[in-house]
């Protein structure tokens, strides 16, 4: 099974595409772009990693907000405004849509539920079988915990590896991820929000964490009350297994009821669109 990380892959190739003209792209140009790297990446892996190919889309409102409004302000905040992202995210809308329509390809969105957890949740339902993760978000390395599971990161055009995916997993809940506006587990919900600084974490008092979380001790070891609650609330935004069961199942039932097109739309959609350049590569879709 390949999983593609829409909102990534998208956002990555129209930004590229930005810095080189100066201006934005085309919808036709994004089309282009967007539709080549699929088809790139399925057409490279699909022999190892099966035919299956998952679009993961971002839904609207994602549940982690619901328990902790922080989740992500700043991103919003950056874009409210902003007439490029408007545009983007227009477009990748759009040929989101075109995907579904016209692909051999299972493209899921749900609201309330983000890219990372459709993968998650598909990765751990068909653990028996090889999975490959076409993202460049670091938070799928605790995915490695499963058999069979390699992650690629388009924008540096490498796999992501880790030694140690519990490991892994333990520091991030520790350190939290500022970029989705989760403090580390010694500061406070606002921290971001409000401008506070994070309380430091010093190496040598988090290689001590870790190790007691390793040897499978309770977190209260090392917390008080207060650190604990935080602990618990960066464990639920940011552990995979710490997705609720409905969700879960709400993104299972969508992924086994979707019925991909065959490739007999491919050709009629690419003349319709002036995307001769793909014509001769149909089969590598």
């Amino acid at each position: 099974m390949i999983l593609i990380d829409y909102s990534q892959l998208a956002i990555a190739n129209i930004v590229i595409a930005l810095k080189q003209e100066g201006s934005l792209p085309t919808p036709q140009t994004a089309r282009y772009l967007i539709l080549n790297s699929i088809r790139g990446y399925v057409h490279r892996y699909k022999e190892e990693y099966g035919p299956e190919v998952v679009i993961a889309v971002d839904g609207k409102h994602p549940w982690r907000r619901d328990i902790f409004p922080a989740y992500k302000a700043k991103r919003r905040e950056g874009r409210e405004g902003d007439n490029t992202s408007d545009v983007i995210y227009e477009y990748m809308d759009i040929i989101r849509q075109e995907l579904e329509d016209n692909f051999p390809y299972k493209v899921v969105k749900l609201d309330g539920v983000e890219a990372d957890d459709i993968i998650a949740v598909c990765v751990k339902k068909n653990v028996n079988n090889k999975s490959l993760i076409i993202s460049s978000d670091k938070d799928f390395q605790q995915l490695q915990k499963y058999p069979n599971v390699t992650q690629y990161s388009p924008v540096l055009k490498k796999f992501y590896e880790t030694d140690s995916p519990q490991e892994y997993i333990y520091e991030h809940i520790l350190r939290g991820d500022p970029g989705d506006g989760i403090p580390n587990y010694l500061s406070p919900d606002d921290t971001f929000i409000n401008g506070i600084k994070s309380k430091p974490i010093m190496k040598k008092k988090l290689t001590g964490w870790i190790d007691t979380l390793m040897r499978g001790d309770d977190p209260k070891e090392f917390c008080n009350e207060y650190h604990l609650r935080n602990y618990q609330r960066n464990q639920r935004l940011i552990d995979f297994d710490f997705i609720p069961e409905d969700i879960q199942d709400d993104i299972y039932k969508q992924y086994e009821e979707k019925e991909p097109k065959g490739k007999n739309a491919i050709l009629p959609y690419l003349i319709k669109n002036d995307l001769e350049s793909l014509i001769g590569k149909i089969e590598e879709f």
